[in-house]
């Protein structure tokens, strides 16, 4: 919190005289506040002032009042101005003094008293009376909330306001050395066991010395405290954070952590009651981030799929890392990408609908509701988890599941074999929370990049070839997924032969566990089988040279977390500079990249005449 000049006008001509008394305000401290100005009264005067309590003047008994500060709003002058300060309202002031109006200025004006009053330790008002050629007003900030008090007119009474601009300056040897408040926003929270977390705090000088050092204890409830001294800067009535870095928690369960500020510069606090925080710790295992499972109904066959695919991809929005996607050549007819265990998938439709369609979607086979989006033309209700892409609000859906907490854990690594073409999958994940139902893995994996010159709805012709992205090539796992003893943690390795033709180089494995239902009742059924977190990972990272610019006629741009690529190209894939795919692009010149994170990326772009072409960018 910045002062205003007035004020460190005043602090430097302390110092310059060799003054080495301690300074501080008292009344409305809202420097900087918007103020705006009320009470206006036509060819009368205005009285205004601010409470300053007894409580508060305690540990200020002795100090001298020096100045009073008032805000004056307008270029014009008031017609007159006197300063006062008294212990009732219309009684006896115990200083008064007028003010030369042709001294008064629009802001803040600080004006010395005559002779400096000593604080007793009895509550003050603080306040002026002033009057104006034309209307009258006063000033008030807009957040204060100081107890004041105006009088619209001579004749008229006080009656309480909000925050009159006024505050003192008050000097002394022993004014409050040592005070701050410590607060913070978080009152409880999950971290994951034996990992170094940090908690921040929020503190405010409200003492007259500058803070320098922080001395705070880290009370965990069970007999361990920790103690960590922080380098500061905070003047008086200023405000920083600080952070009690590296807490490491050993052991799972719920703490009653304690933060308490014991020292400031070597000293003590004046008032402990105000430099202490509570936070409820729950220690878990693992703190994990959801990733969401989109399954995609799509085929050759389907019209309105490359439709249905851009708004997939703006729906998705650059959110790679946490939107995992899987296509499923099935739902319209089929096409040479089917393979024959996604048909099992089309019970999805059957349960509750009277056919099978494409663009169609899932997300985490969950049930959602059309308030979140969804939407089925072949049936009226929600019973189908299965919905209709170009119809629904896919944005939406996802944002509303990527909202909802992660309820397992996976680790996922591969290691393929060149020379027996043998890709060896390990999986293992433990639930966060006890977990009812049947759980179970599926694993998947899928290849990017497929060419097509006949998909419909797409004029290869004239465009060049259509892209296939997140095919499903083959499910290592049983087709409805393995069982596994999530609550108590798995471990799981499957091997694949990669086929010949398959790019191992556009191959990802996706894992995820989720539900199995039993349940006789078909439409219940096929709307419980929930997925608890998926993962997915590159069968081989992509070797990507960010400074290998190629020179040609297509070319990249960023502006305002947009990609934008000049000239004419068939499809791409964005990588990171860990050769992980973030991205894809069919053909579209320009895409999101907002939810990207900052860093440089290589955009590999396969061109209309089949060269391949990478180009670096930085978001």
């Amino acid at each position: 919190m910045k002062l205003i000049k007035a004020i460190f006008t005043l602090s430097a001509l302390l110092i310059i005289s060799g003054v080495q008394a301690r300074q501080m305000y008292v009344g409305n401290l809202k420097f900087e506040d918007k103020f705006r100005q009320t009470g206006t009264v036509k060819n009368d005067t205005v009285g205004a002032a601010v409470f300053v309590s007894a409580d508060e003047l305690q540990d200020k008994k002795g100090a001298e009042l020096t100045h009073l500060s008032v805000y004056h709003i307008g270029s014009t002058a008031p017609k007159y101005l006197k300063l006062f300060v008294t212990h009732k309202l219309d009684s006896v002031a115990i200083y008064e003094k007028d003010v030369d109006v042709a001294e008064v200025k629009e802001g803040w004006n600080t004006i010395e008293l005559d002779s400096a009053l000593t604080l007793t330790g009895d509550s003050i008002y603080l306040g002026y009376y002033f009057s104006s050629s034309s209307v009258a007003t006063y000033a008030v900030a807009n957040s204060s909330t100081v107890k004041s008090f105006i009088k619209k007119g001579v004749s008229a009474d006080w009656s309480s306001t909000k925050g009159v601009a006024v505050y003192g300056t008050i000097v002394g040897d022993n004014l409050p050395a040592y005070d701050i408040v410590l607060s913070s926003a978080v009152e409880s929270i999950d971290v994951e066991m034996n990992k170094p977390v940090d908690f921040s705090f929020f503190v405010e000088n409200v003492a007259a010395d500058t803070i320098r050092t922080i001395e705070i204890e880290c009370d965990f409830g069970n007999g361990r405290k920790e103690t960590k001294t922080i380098e500061v800067e905070i003047p008086y009535l200023a405000s920083d954070s600080i952070v009690f870095d590296g807490v490491v928690f050993e052991e799972l369960g719920v703490y009653d952590v304690k933060f308490t500020v014991t020292k400031l510069n070597g000293n003590d606090d004046l008032t402990p009651e105000n430099n202490a925080h509570a936070v409820k710790v729950k220690v878990i295992e693992r703190i994990v981030k959801r990733k969401v499972l989109l399954e995609i109904f799509s085929t050759e066959n389907c019209t309105n799929c490359p439709q249905g695919h851009e708004i997939i991809e703006s729906s998705i929005d650059g959110r790679h890392e946490e939107i995992i996607e899987v296509g499923h050549h099935v739902g319209f007819y089929t096409d040479q990408w089917t393979i024959s265990e996604d048909e099992n998938y089309l019970n999805f439709y059957s349960a509750a609908i009277v056919t099978t369609f494409a663009p169609a979607g899932m997300i985490d086979r969950t049930l959602f509701s059309k308030a979140d989006g969804h939407k089925n033309p072949y049936q009226g209700g929600d019973s189908c988890v299965v919905f209709d892409v170009v119809g629904a609000d896919v944005w939406n859906m996802l944002n509303v599941q990527l909202e909802k907490p992660a309820y397992a854990w996976i680790d996922l690594a591969t290691n393929y074999n060149e020379e027996d073409s043998i890709l060896t999958i390990n999986t293992s994940g433990k639930s966060i929370t006890e977990l009812g139902g049947e759980p179970r893995l599926t694993v998947y994996v899928t290849e990017d990049n497929l060419a097509s010159d006949r998909q419909a709805g797409w004029n290869s012709v004239q465009k060049g070839p259509y892209y296939q992205h997140n095919v499903n090539r083959h499910i290592a796992t049983d087709v409805w997924g393995d069982q596994v003893a999530l609550n108590d943690g798995f471990e799981k390795e499957y091997k694949v032969k990669i086929q010949p033709n398959w790019n191992v180089d556009n191959l990802n494995v996706v894992a995820f566990v989720h539900n199995y239902s039993t349940k006789p009742n078909v439409k219940e059924r096929y709307t419980d089988f929930n997925v608890y977190n998926a993962e997915k990972v590159q069968v081989r990272a992509h070797e990507v040279a960010v400074d290998d610019v190629k020179e040609g006629s297509v070319f990249a741009l960023v502006h305002q977390d947009v990609l934008e690529i000049v000239g004419e190209y068939e499809s791409g894939v964005i990588y990171n500079v860990n050769g992980q795919a973030v991205a894809t692009l069919r053909g579209s010149p320009t895409m999101s990249i907002a939810n990207m994170s900052n860093g440089v990326y290589v955009v590999s772009l396969t061109l209309t005449d089949g060269t391949k072409y990478n180009t670096k960018i930085v978001k």
